[in-house]
This record gives structure tokens, sequence and C-alpha cells, in this order.
């Protein structure tokens, strides 16, 4: 079931809420394509002790459209969603584009994030090191110098035509890529947009600890990149894949047991 808060004169954010509700909270962060109904995980979670929150970002499914200015105005919108929620201590799970939210709530919420899990994460390129280690980087910058200059919805259009219009009917009518359409894709146009500008934050900034997991086979976010990445966090662990993809779902559930396992071990 999809809930909501308000915040900020009235704009909602969207989450679904999985597990023991009096449980350990992990409040999870979707890719560019992604959404927030996952069922299963109320079974998945059961006799855990732990608790998922999958939180729909601007523009995504039922969450209002919000232009941020950076990354670092996340920490506001879900310091209002956990005092609802009653929570102050939390882990952060974070896959492809959620990446920078979880950084930035490490970076400016330390007092209340714990632990930092990342599958498969869009590297730190806010920092110039990590974006020169792009092994296609003038692509890289013509594309991001586009989103900077464009409106959302100038870059939304793009993403459409480029990502999306080509898909098989039944792939887009998948809940992940429904809930991405919402708005007519205003939520990944953000995404793309934040990632080209100042994040708010630096990488040094994240002091909590990182736990990360890339394949040096992902060829969306390339290897050396996240290598870069992990060495300009504070503290960071990186478990190196060989040649798994981007996203699988083998690879995904490997990664989750393994978060499980460690919070359970210190809650």
């Amino acid at each position: 079931m999809i809930k909501k808060i308000s915040y900020d004169n009235g704009l909602e954010l969207a989450f679904t809420d999985y597990g023991d509700k009096g449980g350990y909270p992990v409040l999870s962060h979707h890719g560019l394509v992604g959404g927030i109904k996952q069922p299963s995980l109320e079974k998945d979670l059961a006799g855990t002790g732990v608790r998922i929150i999958n939180i729909a970002r601007p523009g995504y499914g039922e969450s209002s459209v919000n232009e941020m200015k950076s990354y670092a105005d996340w920490a506001e919108i879900i310091g209002t969603l956990i005092k609802e929620l009653g929570i102050t201590k939390f882990d952060l799970l974070g896959m492809s584009a959620g990446t920078p939210y979880c950084y930035a709530l490490g970076a400016l919420m330390p007092e209340n994030v714990k632990r930092i899990f990342i599958y498969s994460g869009l590297p730190g390129l806010c920092e110039p090191d990590v974006l020169n280690s792009y092994p296609n980087l003038e692509n890289v910058k013509k594309e991001y110098s586009f989103y900077r200059k464009s409106s959302l919805k100038d870059i939304a259009n793009s993403l459409y035509e480029m990502y999306l219009k080509p898909l098989p009917k039944e792939v887009l009518e998948l809940d992940d890529f429904q809930d991405s359409m919402a708005n007519n894709c205003l939520g990944m146009a953000q995404e793309a947009k934040l990632q080209s500008i100042d994040w708010g934050f630096s990488l040094k900034d994240v002091v909590r600890p990182v736990y990360m997991q890339h394949s040096k086979a992902d060829e969306e976010a390339p290897f050396a990149a996240a290598l870069k990445t992990s060495q300009l966090l504070p503290d960071c662990k990186l478990t190196t894949l060989e040649n798994a993809p981007h996203f699988s779902e083998e690879t995904l559930v490997e990664f989750f047991k393994k978060m499980m396992q460690r919070i359970n071990e210190d809650k």
C-alpha cells in the first residue's frame, strides 16, 4: 500500500513501508528507472526485525514534482519523512542513480545515518577526478552540458525519445516504468539535471561507513569511476564483481542478503 506525507507547503512524498514496523529501518532509493511497489518484501522481511521504506523521489509515481536545487535538498525532505515516521536512526540503500541521494544524507545527516549500502552506484561525478576517469569523457561532458542548460521538460522529452520510446509496450507497462514515466518523465529528467550540477556536498563529507558493490564489467557506471569514488569516500569498503552487468536479479538478491546479514549483526 502506498503511503504519503506532505512537506514544503503541500507537496507529497510517496513511499511504501515493508517489514516489521518496529524493526530497524532502511531507507531505499531506486535507480533512474524504478518504483516503490515490492509486495514480496513483506514475506522476505518476516521475522528479520528489519523494515524497508521505499521512497518515490519527486516526480516519480505519486510523489509531487519538485524542482530541487541540488541533492542537498533531499536532506530536508527526508527530515520531514523520518519525523512523521518517528525514526531517528537508519541505514540507506542506494541503487544506481539513487546513490547520490544516499551520499547527500550521509554527508548532511550523519547523526541519523548509520550505514550506507550501494549497489552498482552512480559514481561521484561531483568530483573532477571521478568525472575524468570516465572512458567516454567528451560524450559525458556534452550530455551533461545539455542537462545543465535545459529545462526539465526538454530533458524529459530527450530521455523518453532516447531510452523509453524504443522499448516494447509490455516493458513500458511494468510498474517501475509506469512510475518512472509519471508526470511526463519529469522525475527522470530531474535525476539527469541533478547529476550534472553542483551536488551540494563533497564526497569527503560522507563520514558514515559505505558498503559498495560494483562490477568491473558495468557498462552504465564505469568501474574506474566507481573505484575512484570509493577511494575518495572517507570510509568505504568496495566489493568487486568480475563479469556481472549493471543490474541483475541474482546480484541484487545476493547484495540484499549481505546487507541484511550486516544489519542483523549490528543494529
